[in-house]
């Protein structure tokens, strides 16, 4: 790793990088859907059950932080969403998550 001295050397690195890798706003966004992608992948039986308790998990809290970070984007509500509704969640969170998204962009 190089690593810069000077402030326009930084601004020069951190522009690089930002081209190879997500913004690092973006990391919970992009691990909640991949995450929320996999537990919707994997089968719904007795032998993968706390595979899918973790998955969920994680699921979730990337959810929560990437809803944190960036409030107004639609995809995080709907990670979310579709998290609770597999691992058989509350129907009114689930209702508030899909409103929530409506709010943001009624064409959805």
């Amino acid at each position: 790793m190089v690593e810069a001295k000077e402030y326009p050397e930084k601004i020069a690195h951190y522009l690089k990088a930002s081209i190879f890798f997500p913004a690092l706003d973006e990391y919970e966004a992009q691990s909640a859907r991949y995450y929320t992608r996999l537990l919707l992948d994997m089968p719904i039986n007795e032998e993968n059950l706390e595979q899918r308790k973790k998955l969920a998990t994680n699921a979730l809290e990337m959810a929560d932080a990437a809803i944190k970070k960036m409030p107004r984007q639609k995809w995080n509500y709907i990670a979310k969403a579709e998290v609770l509704s597999n691992m058989q969640g509350e129907y009114s969170a689930i209702a508030e998550l899909y409103i929530k998204v409506l709010d943001i962009d009624p064409y959805s």
